[in-house]
């Protein structure tokens, strides 16, 4: 997995939080638990709350177009009550 991002230090991220949009998706969960294997088998702590991580990775399911807008929501949610976090979006939001 390759992290890029215009901020320069992306890839030098030591601590994570991962959270789903739709808990019901097999493909986002499979997604996600792939993510949090690369990231600490490459030494990156995965947390459980995203106040301490410098990174917020979202994944996404857009089966349905409630799905696609919860996911948006979500998205903008932790951008506004993260500013200064790195947000990463994954799945299959268009």
């Amino acid at each position: 997995m390759y992290i890029r991002d215009k901020k320069p230090g992306i890839g030098k991220i030591k601590k994570a939080y991962i959270c789903s949009s739709f808990n019901g998706c097999a493909l986002n969960s499979y997604l996600l638990t792939r993510v949090g294997d690369f990231l600490r088998g490459n030494g990156i702590e995965v947390l459980d709350d995203p106040l301490r991580s410098e990174a917020i990775i979202i994944g996404t399911c857009a089966n349905l177009h409630a799905d696609e807008r919860k996911a948006v929501e979500l998205i903008n949610r932790y951008i506004r009550l993260y500013p200064g976090k790195k947000i990463i979006v994954t799945g299959c939001l268009p």
